[in-house]
């Protein structure tokens, strides 16, 4: 996965903009919707701590101008509004967004398991299990079917070793060391019998 990342932001970048998912069309209400929130949060960006009691005159004065244009049936009109307000966000463009810690890009994201983990649903008392029988079976069933897929794997990852040490058997003596445990202690090197 980190290698298709990096192909895609530095390799090749031309692709990395393609959209490789169906493209929805957005409605007006969406695209009003996000130009006044990209709007919000460039200009918020844009101020500094002396500069907050303006901004917050402008949020006002901005989302007073969107209620008052909100019943505009003109399209003509609107498509002019809305080229303008694009036209204001090009002009608004800051190089770093803020961006809130849990949201995507934000320095938390992703940062914590957002689903219990299994220790957590091991230490559960029988009490709790019993008011989520049908989950609680069904977590059961599954865990019984991936020790068997995780059985039937192994012998398959086994026999096919197996079967390449038969092949290459000049390759497996020079790399042995790599499929064999070191041996660390006596009893490793020395049965016990042999000391009797």
């Amino acid at each position: 996965m980190a290698l298709s990342h990096y192909a895609k932001k530095f390799a090749v970048p031309t692709i990395a903009h393609a959209p490789s998912y169906p493209v929805q069309a957005v409605s007006h209400r969406e695209r009003i919707c996000r130009l006044y929130k990209r709007l919000y949060r460039m200009k918020e960006a844009q101020q500094s701590l002396t500069t907050r009691p303006n901004f917050l005159i402008w949020r006002t004065l901005l989302r007073h101008q969107f209620d008052v244009n909100k019943d505009i049936k003109d399209e003509r009109e609107v498509s002019r509004l809305v080229e303008f307000a694009e036209q204001e966000l090009k002009r608004l463009h800051v190089d770093f967004v803020y961006k809130f810690p849990d949201s995507p890009g934000g320095v938390c994201w992703d940062r914590y398991d957002h689903y219990p983990r299994e220790e957590h649903l091991e230490g559960w008392s029988d009490m709790e299990k019993a008011q989520f029988p049908d989950y609680f079976a069904k977590r059961q069933q599954r865990l019984i079917e991936q020790r068997e897929w995780a059985k039937g794997k192994m012998k398959e990852y086994d026999s096919y070793f197996e079967q390449w040490k038969k092949e290459n058997p000049d390759l497996y003596q020079d790399y042995k060391w790599m499929f064999e445990p070191e041996k660390r202690y006596v009893t490793d090197h020395y049965h016990l019998e042999d000391h009797y």
